[in-house]
């Protein structure tokens, strides 16, 4: 959760409301369940970038989801 957190603070410049923080959540673990029944294409997502240190593809593919949510949010581009 504070990887959520952090990252949702990062675009946002706030913190995330419970309910914006579970559709996170859940998103993640989504993408996790997705990319592992599919490794290509957590490769595919991954590209030529290697994980870092004690991560997986998948999970970078899954945390691309994540910024890719995130940095798409009307709120993140207009920022009131």
């Amino acid at each position: 959760d504070e990887r959520l957190r952090h990252a949702f603070r990062l675009c946002l410049a706030r913190p995330p409301a419970a309910i914006e923080l579970a559709a996170l959540a859940d998103l993640l673990e989504q993408q996790t369940a997705a990319l592992a029944a599919d490794p290509a294409a957590a490769q595919q997502v991954a590209g030529k970038h290697e994980p870092p240190a004690g991560s997986s593809v998948r999970e970078l593919a899954a945390w691309h989801a994540i910024a890719t949510a995130l940095l798409n949010l009307d709120e993140t581009i207009t920022r009131e």
